[in-house]
């Protein structure tokens, strides 16, 4: 039975050492591990050549972009030596956990994304609209970047503003168009859509835990927007690596990274007969781990 969680940074982080006894270094290896073993799910869906439908290949993108900002978190916790010009011995070792904290956010809305288009117990239709709008908005996008150069990326350019049209005359007949409001529809034809709501609403919506994590995406956004608060925290802290209160900020910001990566092997095993012959394969307490880090992360289901 999974304990109740209080949402305090401090309560929350005495929480998580509950299920992740041991040091940084320690920390990082299992968390490593688990990286990897999501890495092997999606493998075994190529491996075995599963067959899916040209809107879900972004799935399996959307999961890798989920293990590159995983790995860069967890390697960015080894930490690196901030030293002097004019007097190369004069160093010390910090662990940036503020820019930790931003790829953490950037990793929740990577995650939320997943859930809004695929992972969500919504009709296979309105999951395709939601994909149809995110595609469009991206190619929107792009094409209001500056000027292309070169006889490729005019090419390139005119051939997506057709591929535009095209999607843009897919979603104007699908029955979701029609509850899109006014200014959605606006907003749609003239910078794109990539998603109906608020990410905090897609928070929500989505089978992360609250509020938990919308406490903490506010607080992760913080430092992403140098908000007073991030400012304030950083003049007052360490970032030494050694310092007990860095390595707890490190630690917190790897217990979400846990959660999202056991919440990804959850969503393949649960609908890849091939990812959960391939997870039964691993040892019982790998398996075990997942679980209890998605329980912890994963909100009940109404019943």
């Amino acid at each position: 039975m999974v304990p109740h969680l209080q949402y305090d940074i401090n309560k929350f982080l005495q929480e998580i050492e509950k299920h992740s006894e041991g040091t940084l270094d320690e920390n990082r290896t299992s968390l490593q591990d688990l990286i990897n073993i999501l890495g092997d799910l999606v493998d075994s869906l190529a491996d075995a050549k599963i067959k899916i439908p040209e809107w879900k290949y972004h799935l399996q993108t959307l999961v890798n972009k989920i293990i590159f900002t995983s790995t860069s978190i967890n390697q960015l916790t080894h930490g690196y030596n901030i030293q002097s010009f004019k007097d190369p011995k004069l160093k010390f070792k910090v662990i940036d956990y503020p820019s930790i904290y931003i790829l953490t956010r950037s990793l929740i809305e990577n995650y939320v994304t997943l859930c809004y288009i695929y992972n969500n117990k919504l009709e296979e239709g309105e999951k395709l609209f939601r994909f149809k709008l995110w595609q469009v908005s991206g190619l929107l996008t792009r094409q209001n970047f500056s000027d292309p150069k070169g006889d490729f990326n005019i090419e390139k350019k005119e051939e997506e503003a057709e591929i535009i049209q095209k999607i843009l005359l897919e979603i104007e007949q699908m029955d979701e168009f029609k509850n899109l409001e006014k200014r959605k529809l606006n907003q749609l034809k003239n910078y794109g859509l990539h998603r109906v709501d608020s990410w905090h609403k897609l928070i929500d919506e989505s089978n992360l835990k609250q509020p938990l994590f919308s406490n903490t995406y506010s607080f992760f956004s913080d430092y992403a927007h140098s908000e007073y608060l991030s400012i304030l925290q950083i003049g007052q802290s360490s970032l030494n690596y050694n310092d007990n209160n860095t390595i707890s900020n490190a630690k917190m910001a790897l217990a979400h990274v846990r959660m999202i990566i056991a919440l990804c092997v959850k969503f393949y095993i649960s609908n890849y007969k091939t990812a959960e012959i391939v997870f039964n394969t691993y040892p019982s307490t790998h398996q075990t781990v997942l679980n209890i880090w998605a329980n912890i992360a994963e909100k009940k289901q109404d019943i």
